[in-house]
């Protein structure tokens, strides 16, 4: 194996690593919203349901049925503000670009060693920023782990993918030509 092909190897295993990080953070982000609606949206319908005059029309219950709505509109307000879903949403965006931007520039400087136009010895330097901000997301990602189920799914995107896009010759994330 000569020094390019080492090289566009080093280059490949950067842009799968990030690229299913990438995935994983984006699926972990996607989750952690739909649990945001899942707590947040009872809480309007009920607390529409409690200043309506619909509730008045139950009579002498009404009381009662308004201290129950309003303990339970509360309580699942404040299992959503202490689990903090949205900000682990967004969190989760943030690192996911992170890596995002990783296979970006790794897929960009594997094509500039496949067109001549990079250097082996600049290809190396590449190699050691993009590892060096790899190294940085990673750090970033322990502020939001991602589940077993998320990192599976991911590499299970990736690799197929990768498979589609190799029969027709297209590059494993974008589809463009390679």
């Amino acid at each position: 194996m000569d020094k390019k092909e080492t090289l566009l190897i080093e280059f490949e295993r950067i842009e799968m690593n990030a690229a299913t990080c990438k995935f994983a953070h984006f699926k972990s982000s996607s989750s952690k919203q739909n649990l945001t609606l899942i707590l947040g949206v009872p809480v309007v319908i009920i607390n529409v349901f409690i200043g309506s005059t619909l509730i008045k029309s139950l009579g002498d219950y009404s009381g009662t049925i308004i201290s129950v709505l309003s303990l339970l509109a509360a309580t699942l307000a404040g299992v959503q503000t202490y689990l903090s879903y949205q900000k682990k949403s967004m969190l989760h965006i943030e690192v996911g670009n992170l890596y995002s931007d990783i296979e970006r520039e790794s897929r960009i400087s594997k094509g500039k060693i496949k067109a001549d136009v990079m250097s082996i010895e600049e290809g190396w330097v590449s190699v050691s920023t993009l590892e060096s901000k790899y190294s940085e997301a990673n750090k970033k990602a322990q502020e939001c782990p991602i589940s077993d189920s998320a990192l599976s799914g991911a590499r299970n995107k990736f690799h197929s993918l990768k498979k589609a896009n190799k029969s027709s010759k297209r590059d494993a994330v974008t589809g463009a030509p390679s």
